[in-house]
């Protein structure tokens, strides 16, 4: 969609209510919603089709670059999880553990705000105390803060951008998204924590 896939989209009746989308492929069709229609793939009943195919035990939850501003981040992310604890009930399967991982900064500054290039590292270590917070409160959430492991490695915590002018071409795509290298990094960045 425009502008991407932002955290509070997860609730819109679009999405959650959208019918299950049967395509080639038999059980397939769980995971892809039907293909590039966009429509389905994340509804109620998919959701739990899903975990049951995949028999899933942990749901990672890597959101939040594309969200510019609070928008109720939180409490989109309580309902987020909510959803997924309430598909694996409702499918009689164990509910998975949840794993958080805090987004990196993904650009110099966002929206209206391009000449304050601490705005978007402000929402992020925003993001990543929310994320904190949930973990700390549920022994089933776990956290990762790949946002400060990456300044941290880089040696940028102390930049207004949290380093992104320095680090993104090494790891990112677009800007936004990992390129082959930063795919490889942040999942072993993952992986040694998990």
């Amino acid at each position: 969609g425009a502008g991407g896939w932002k955290v509070k989209n997860h609730s819109a009746e679009s999405h959650t209510q959208a019918p299950f989308l049967e395509i080639a492929g038999g059980d397939e069709s769980a995971l892809s919603g039907g293909g590039n229609s966009g429509r389905g793939w994340y509804s109620n009943e998919s959701l739990m089709e899903s975990l049951k195919l995949i028999g899933t035990n942990i749901a990672m939850i890597w959101i939040g670059a594309n969200d510019t501003e609070d928008q109720n981040y939180k409490a989109s992310l309580v309902e987020m999880i909510d959803r997924i604890r309430t598909a694996a009930d409702t499918a009689g399967i164990p509910r998975p553990k949840i794993l958080l991982i805090s987004t990196y900064v993904t650009g110099p500054a966002d929206g209206d705000n391009s000449d304050e290039p601490e705005s978007n590292r402000n929402i992020k270590d925003s993001f990543a105390q929310d994320h904190k917070e949930l973990a700390e409160g549920d022994d089933d959430i776990s956290h990762i803060n790949l946002h400060q492991k990456i300044m941290d490695e880089e040696g940028t915590a102390n930049e207004p951008d949290g380093g992104w002018s320095t680090w993104n071409n090494k790891w990112l795509l677009d800007g936004t998204h990992p390129n082959l290298d930063g795919a490889k990094k942040f999942a072993q960045y993952i992986w040694d924590i998990i």
